[in-house]
């Protein structure tokens, strides 16, 4: 892991430090057996100060891919997440100040996962979402600075995707509905046809 770190030091041992904690916590979550933890501790990562966002280059012929994760030239940083509903929780509109010890650790988290996604670690590719990575990222922060945590707030869908979503449940029942409604009309038009009354009986004289 090298590269230019410039502004407060962010040292080697920092790097490694924050690069542990990531790989033990998705270790954990995602049941990694030994081989599978040593592959994605062996992502290459290159730090750099200042500049664009954290990336994942996806791995191409057999790589591992390589991540960058992007730090803040001061000593703290604000952390953003995702918008994403199916997460649950997001940062306030400003983010999240925090040091750069958590900052590091969740920017890996959220890219290791990415690495995972790819199929890094030797198991199955897993469908691209930014949805994973930021349910990893609040789950970290919950049990690294539940404080942290206590500061996200609940993402709701907009109107028009709640309504929409509704449509999607209750369409199968509106359907039964509309089925058992013109059965009925069928039957009782059924009923007052000559057909459906049957032959006449004939009168008596």
């Amino acid at each position: 892991m090298s590269g230019p770190c410039g502004g407060v030091r962010f040292t080697v041992r920092r790097r490694s430090e924050a690069m542990r904690d990531a790989v033990d916590f998705l270790a954990e979550r995602y049941g990694l057996d030994p081989a599978g933890r040593s592959a994605l501790a062996a992502v290459p990562v290159r730090w750099r100060r200042g500049g664009r966002t954290s990336t994942f280059l996806a791995p191409r012929d057999g790589s591992p891919g390589r991540i960058t994760v992007t730090l803040p030239r001061g000593s703290r940083g604000r952390w953003h997440v995702y918008r994403r509903v199916r997460a649950g929780l997001v940062t306030p509109r400003s983010g999240i100040e925090m040091d750069l010890h958590l900052l590091a650790r969740l920017v890996l988290v959220h890219e290791l996962t990415h690495a995972i996604q790819h199929g890094t670690c030797g198991g199955p590719r897993r469908r691209y979402s930014e949805v994973e990575t930021t349910r990893n990222e609040i789950e970290f922060l919950l049990r690294a600075r539940p404080e942290a945590h206590a500061r996200l707030v609940p993402v709701k869908a907009p109107v028009h995707e709640s309504i929409e979503r509704s449509r999607l449940v209750f369409r199968p029942l509106v359907r039964l509905l509309d089925w058992l409604l013109d059965r009925g009309t069928t039957s009782a038009r059924a009923r007052r046809s000559p057909a459906g009354r049957g032959p006449r009986r004939a009168l008596a004289g």
